[in-house]
């Protein structure tokens, strides 16, 4: 596959008027051929000169976060904050984040020095040499996006310049996957407004059960089995001339709610009284386990009377 090698830089004056202008982003789109995959290989930047508050006497560093986000779709802000500031980027483990660095210039405020600010990046400096994030969109944005402490005089001007440096290896692919993968890219872009995942674990010194109930009560839960005298019966081989005892479907339904009962651990799933066990609704039709009963299709129509089924020749319909 061909690499593509993209070299650039973004370098702005930013002015934040007042206390509700206090976030701004900084965009660059670089256009890229159409209908082929990419897989970003490497990622890196570099500030050419660091974020910091100009107009004063003795210039500052940028007294807020910065975060520095490549996607390949436009940027849209959430309703989560960074380090306590509001209207974050998208977290880096979304799926359209092909790179995340979030520039901090605490502690504040500090004369602009290498040594007084802070940075973290997603992927790590290692990692980010040799990534293999896929994309299909034909471009990719570089934004830089500024969150402004509050300040205590207005107007506020940072500048700051920054460049970046990319690979990418691409190559060409179905016009069915290339639109596939442009429409994944661009409804994740859409989503993730608020994100909130794992799971709240109660009782965090004694978590023996929470994972696995064998754990807790050592050994298997154990299992009702089922009597040959009920649901066997619809299994066992008869004679062509002899009747066969059958179940209804309704049967069949309460047979299957039997069998999903739930239970305190570590008593055995399924219902006791009835003798049903968890594991019988593995051997029911689904029609069964859920649906309504449906009428015989086609109708069942005879020569005799053609509104009810009785004697007479089935007629094909």
């Amino acid at each position: 596959m061909p690499i593509i090698e993209v070299r650039e830089n973004l370098q702005n004056d930013l002015i934040f008027e007042n206390n509700q202008d206090l976030v701004k982003v900084v965009t660059q789109k670089i256009n890229l051929k159409s209908g082929m995959q990419r897989n970003m290989l490497q990622m890196d930047y570099f500030w050419d000169s660091l974020p910091q508050q100009i107009g004063i006497s003795e210039p500052l560093n940028f007294d807020g976060v910065i975060e520095l986000i490549v996607t390949p779709t436009p940027l849209i802000l959430t309703s989560m904050s960074v380090d306590g500031l509001p209207a974050a980027g998208p977290n880096a483990a979304n799926d359209n984040v092909l790179f995340k660095m979030v520039y901090d210039g605490v502690p504040r405020p500090k004369a602009v020095q290498e040594s007084q600010y802070r940075e973290r990046q997603f992927p790590q400096s290692f990692l980010a040499t040799q990534t293999n994030f896929p994309f299909f969109h034909p471009h990719v944005y570089v934004n830089l996006v500024f969150h402004l402490q509050e300040q205590l005089t207005y107007p506020y001007v940072s500048r700051s310049r920054c460049s970046f440096y990319m690979t990418f290896a691409e190559k060409k692919i179905s016009a069915l996957k290339y639109g596939i993968g442009l429409i994944r890219e661009f409804s994740v872009s859409q989503i993730e407004r608020v994100n909130a995942g794992g799971r709240l674990l109660n009782n965090p010194l004694n978590l023996a059960g929470q994972y696995s109930p064998l754990y807790t009560w050592g050994g298997a839960r154990p299992e009702i089995m089922i009597s040959g005298q009920n649901l066997t019966q619809y299994f066992l081989s008869q004679s062509g001339q002899e009747a066969e005892t059958m179940n209804t479907s309704g049967q069949l339904r309460t047979f299957a709610a039997q069998s999903r009962t739930m239970v305190p651990n570590p008593e055995a799933f399924g219902d006791a009284a009835a003798g049903i066990p968890y594991w019988i609704r593995d051997l029911l039709p689904m029609g069964v386990i859920a649906g309504a009963v449906r009428p015989q299709r086609p109708p069942r129509v005879t020569q005799d009377n053609p509104l009810v089924p009785g004697l007479g020749n089935v007629i094909m319909v």
